[in-house]
């Protein structure tokens, strides 16, 4: 008989990361996919395209089963999850019982009941595997404390990571073993994509200053006077190409002030939402970006690459050459010639992501989900 897998979504931005590795699994385990949070159909999507319709299409004759909880309402998460939690159990007969439960994020979602979720598996001697939510700063980010409440394990994007978390988290560095190196799955189809020189690809955080003031102190918001120091528009006449703005669909902040700013300058598009985040870094003629997750995936296709300091969590770009300040057009400028002649930073690549370099991040993860069943 297969061996089971529950693999278990929340966040869409947060898990299309790792979605990519439903399907080699489901080639040697029966797999059942439940749909919590965002993730689940009876949750509103807000934006411009829903990319979740096109992910159950995807997954509908992998998986054995595919399951929602209820809907995600930040002031009622709790209210709708507590009962769900007492009715867990309920969902799983003799038959469908996994033997392993992978969850897409591993950060807590509040009044989610994501450690009870865990109890009620760890109780029955059943493995839980989580993914990484993203880039994050090490200090603040608590995965070897949730290990063993929130999860046994957890997979991180390379050695930069795992080693990061145990230096800022000593006491705790035992776990280690439980930091499964695993890279980013979702990029590994960047290799099969043709480059050209479309767009110059600009990917901001946060753009509304209030908002930052409200909730992440510290963070620079990405307005229209960054766009200007930069003098993007001047690469735009370099690269004879427009500029493409991909903002991020944040449920918590949705304000228009960037788009309005600019809206008097020509040759700039906006999207929030695209099906094929891959594709629209393989167009780029360089990219501008945030701290972000996305960063790593013009990095590892080797298109030249700033990333915006202060612009969210460090992370794994401390030491990632072409990091510069907000306001310094001569240091984009310089970042983008050295990238364009020499390549891609093969040695931050390899550094950063397990499986990064030559693309292979979802046998990574099939190796490392294997081991912990015991299969290697």
């Amino acid at each position: 008989m297969k061996n089971r897998i529950l693999f278990i979504t929340t966040v869409y931005r947060t898990g299309e990361k790792v979605y990519p590795i439903i399907n080699p699994l489901s080639l040697e385990y029966d797999v059942d996919l439940l749909n919590l949070f965002q993730m689940s159909n009876k949750t509103p999507w807000i934006g411009e395209i829903d990319p979740r319709l096109s992910f159950y299409k995807s997954v509908v004759n992998k998986c054995q089963r595919v399951l929602h909880g209820p809907k995600f309402e930040r002031d009622k998460n709790a209210e709708n999850y507590e009962p769900f939690m007492r009715r867990l159990g309920d969902l799983f007969d003799k038959n469908t019982l996994p033997n392993l439960v992978i969850v897409d994020n591993n950060i807590t979602i509040r009044g989610g009941y994501t450690s009870d979720i865990y109890k009620w598996f760890n109780s029955r001697g059943i493995p839980v595997i989580s993914c990484p939510h993203g880039n994050k700063d090490y200090k603040g980010y608590r995965v070897l404390k949730h290990i063993g409440t929130q999860y046994d394990y957890s997979f991180v994007f390379g050695k930069k990571d795992r080693d990061g978390l145990c230096k800022a988290d000593s006491k705790r560095a035992k776990h280690k073993k439980r930091l499964l190196l695993g890279g980013i799955p979702s990029n590994d189809r960047l290799k099969d994509y043709t480059r050209c020189k479309k767009h110059i690809l600009v990917i901001p955080n946060y753009t509304d200053p209030q908002f930052i003031k409200r909730q992440v102190k510290g963070y620079r918001p990405f307005t229209k006077q960054v766009f200007d120091n930069l003098n993007i528009r001047r690469l735009a006449d370099k690269y004879g190409c427009g500029i493409l703005v991909k903002e991020k669909n944040k449920q918590d902040e949705r304000s228009l002030l960037l788009r309005e700013s600019l809206s008097s300058y020509d040759g700039i598009t906006f999207m929030k939402d695209c099906l094929d985040d891959n594709k629209l870094v393989a167009e780029s003629a360089c990219v501008i970006t945030a701290l972000s997750t996305m960063a790593f995936k013009p990095i590892q296709l080797g298109v030249p690459t700033a990333v915006l300091h202060r612009h969210g969590a460090l992370g794994n770009f401390a030491d990632f050459p072409g990091l510069i300040n907000e306001n310094d057009g001569k240091a984009l400028r310089k970042t983008l010639d050295y990238q364009e002649k020499n390549g891609r930073y093969d040695g931050f690549v390899e550094d950063a992501l397990e499986g990064g370099c030559d693309f292979t991040s979802i046998d990574k993860y099939v190796s490392r989900i294997k081991q912990v069943l015991g299969e290697n």
